[in-house]
This record gives structure tokens, sequence and C-alpha cells, in this order.
């Protein structure tokens, strides 16, 4: 069968549309200094993270400016670093060389900051003033750090909630909840429509389902997360592209392309089937599927291009390191995860293990179900590698429930009773220790 030129074109759009430059994070001295403040010597205390429960004086060089920054008190109240001290007792300083500041007035609370009370012993000046980037001359809200459909989503869905008299965070919150439910009870309609007819692959389907619900981040799917919504719209689509209902496809592939950053991969997915069906589709079938395959890419490129999505790219770079096929950056924290993962801290040790076998398991469901389903193998290695190249393996865990084809691949091996049970087992018993962790305001995912 000859490939259709047109993949090659979407494989660059996709090169393209992802390639624009995102500012570089700031970088903070996390080693003892001698600087200058308006001619006068400070001391050398500097804290351990770089701007976490600074001591002193916190230093940071900014490539977006060129400039260096430092951050340091007026007085020395015996209060700091508790909450006691105001933020006009901070000064912000500049410096061309990282040693003579010259200082550029007190601190106040603005856009975007944090309220001058919960300045203090675990928040530092300069994380509102760096981390979050400046774009246009303002200050960057933690709201751009979610793409647009799963909020639209939770509008729709607070809108009639509002009239029992809920506040507007109380409705929304709520709203958030019942999206994520309704779209956690489609995707499992969508698995068991997948794997199709036939009573055997029914059965595979149902424990594909059964699955999904009882992984160990399960729970996810019940909180106001994008997870549920992005795999429900990604799997129906691909319902309908194996129907050849390309113009419901590529409807469905919008919303999965705004709901979350990976909604790209459903490109690969897309081309793949359209060039199956190539040969037997009519002309307008042809442009409809060129058309579907496109659109993730189209509206992808228009999201990155957009305020919004350079918003989106600034605030995940510097606040959550998060970025395109950062590979260098993504290969280096794998293996300080794996140092951490091998030392004395117990915690670390089982937050790391998880984290590598849900990596595990996500690659080995991809080649296991190679065959029998390629799209959604296809679909679920693309976002497997756009996942593993952001920057970091934290949350990989929560982010392999976007992968089905790991819970397709599952279901094969639970055909067997002994592994079906001592599977199922397994993780019902991982899900309820880590959401009894996530309930208590613990790092899970």
């Amino acid at each position: 069968m000859r490939v259709p030129h047109y993949l090659a074109g979407l494989c660059l759009a996709a090169v393209a549309a992802t390639s624009v430059a995102a500012p570089q994070p700031p970088r903070f001295e996390t080693a003892a200094r001698s600087v200058r403040l308006d001619g006068v010597r400070l001391g050398t205390d500097l804290t351990p993270s770089g701007y976490l429960n600074s001591l002193r004086f916190t230093v940071a060089y900014d490539p977006v400016d060129a400039q260096w920054h430092l951050w340091t008190l007026t007085a020395n109240p015996g209060v700091y670093p508790t909450s006691g001290f105001a933020l006009s007792d901070v000064v912000h300083a500049t410096s061309a060389d990282g040693y003579d500041f010259t200082s550029t007035g007190t601190l106040s609370y603005g856009p975007g900051g944090v309220l001058p009370a919960n300045f203090g012993a675990t928040i530092d000046p300069p994380v509102s003033y760096l981390r979050a980037v400046k774009a246009g001359g303002r200050m960057l809200s933690l709201n751009y750090a979610f793409f647009p459909g799963y909020p639209i989503a939770m509008a729709i869905a607070a809108w009639p909630i509002r009239w029992i008299g809920l506040t507007q965070i109380a409705g929304s919150t709520l709203g958030g909840v019942v999206v994520s439910l309704v779209a956690a009870l489609f995707a499992m309609f969508a698995i068991v429509e997948l794997t199709g007819k036939d009573p055997d692959n029914r059965a595979d389907g149902i424990r594909a389902a059964t699955y999904l619900l009882i992984f160990p981040s399960g729970f996810f799917l019940a909180q106001v997360f994008t997870e549920s919504l992005f795999l429900a719209l990604a799997l129906w689509c691909l319902v309908f592209a194996r129907r050849g209902n390309w113009l419901a496809a590529g409807a469905l592939a919008i919303g999965v392309t705004l709901t979350r950053a990976t909604g790209v991969a459903l490109v690969v997915p897309l081309a793949y089937l359209a060039w199956q069906a190539w040969d037997s589709a009519a002309g307008r079938a042809r442009v409809l599927s060129i058309l579907a395959a496109a659109v993730p890419v189209i509206v992808f490129a228009a999201w990155r291009i957009s305020p919004l999505g350079q918003s989106f790219a600034a605030v995940e770079q510097a606040w959550f390191g998060r970025e395109f096929l950062s590979i260098g950056k993504s290969f280096y924290n794998a293996y300080q995860a794996v140092v951490q993962m091998t030392s004395k801290n117990t915690q670390a040790t089982i937050y790391f293990a998880l984290e590598f076998a849900a990596i595990a398991l996500a690659a080995a469901g991809c080649i296991g179900v190679a065959r029998r389903h390629p799209d959604i193998a296809l679909f679920s290695a693309a976002v497997l590698v756009g996942s593993l190249t952001s920057g970091y393996i934290q949350s990989m865990v929560r982010y392999t429930l976007t992968m089905p084809a790991m819970f397709f691949w599952l279901a094969q091996l639970g055909r067997r009773p002994a592994f079906d049970r001592g599977w199922s087992f397994a993780s019902t018993l991982l899900l309820g220790m880590l959401a009894m962790l996530f309930t208590f305001d613990m790092w899970v995912a």
C-alpha cells in the first residue's frame, strides 16, 4: 500500500508547530557568595534550594532580561524567615555581573503574587517575581497552565448548578467532578466499543475498563483533572475514525487537542487510520480523512502561536519545568530520580518505583497491542514519548491513565483467572493507598 504524501507534510507541520522557542527559566544561585548592594557588602548566606527558605538573600540570573536579580532585607528582623515581616522590608536589586547590585526599590504585592502575609518560611518574593515569567509587561497567572477544553466543560456543567445556591468556587468544583465522572463513564463505553463485538473481545473490553478504574491512580478520574475528559474524547475519536465517520472524528479531535498538551499526538493514529482506509475510500472520504488527521496539528499550531498558548508554554517552563521534547533535561532528571530511588529515603524509593513501574507498563502495553490495535498502540506511544520528554518523570503514574494501550494489554493478560485476581487485588490496594495519601494532601502524582 502506497503511503500518501500528505503524511510527511503532517509530520513536518507538527515539528514546525512545536518548535516555537520558549523563554529559558531563571537560574538561581545556590553557592555561598559575597555581593555588594549599593556599595555595601552583604553576607554570604544562601538557601540550598536557591529560592525557598532563604535565610538572608537570594540571587538569580534571568536570561529573559540578561540581568542578575537580588532580593534581600533592608533590616535584619529576628522574625525572618517567619511570616512576621512585610514586603516593604524586602529590596529588589539588579546587576550586570552578579556581584555589584543596585537597588530598584522594595517589593509590593501585585497580580499573580501571593498575599504579603504568606511570604515567609516557605515562600520567598522571588517565587512570584521570577518564576511567573513576564509577558507583555505583565505577570502571568498560573491559570495559563491549563488548556481551555476542560475549564470550558466545567463552566458548562457548573451553569445549572449555580441555581442551587452554591458559591462560584463550589459550583465550579462540583461541575469539574461531574465532567470527570461522566467522561470516565464514556471512556469505559469507548474501551468496550473498540475491542469489538465478539463475545471474547467484549469480555476483554469490560476487563480493560475495570482495570482503568482500579488502576493505582484511577481515583484521578473522579477529581478535577483532565485525564477523564481527554481519554473519553480521544477514544471516541478513534471509534468514529475506525467507522469512517471522519467528520465526527475531526470534531472530537478538536476537543482532544484543546484539553491536554499531548492531544496533538492524536495526529499519529488518525493518519494511520486514514492511510489504512485510503484505497477503499471515495474522493470525499479521502478529503475528510486528510482533514481529520490534520486537525490536531492545525488546532495545536493555532493554540501554540496564540497569546494563550505562548503564556501556557512560559508558565509550564518557569513554574513546572515542563517543555516540548526536552530530551536532554528529561534524561538527566530521570537519572536523578534513579539516584533518589536507590537512596535511603524510603518514601522516595516507593514513589519513584511506582513512577517507573507505570512507565514500564505503558511501554509494554504499546508493544502488547501493536498488532491487534495498532491505532491505540500508536496513540499511546506518542502520548508516552511526549510525556517522558517533557522534562520530568514525576506524575507519570497519573499521565499513564491517558495511554489506553496499557489497559487493553492488561485485559488480554487478564484472560487468565490467576492474573486477573492477582492484578485486581494488587492494583486496588495501591489505589487505596494513593487515594488515602491524596486525601491527606500528600503528593501522589
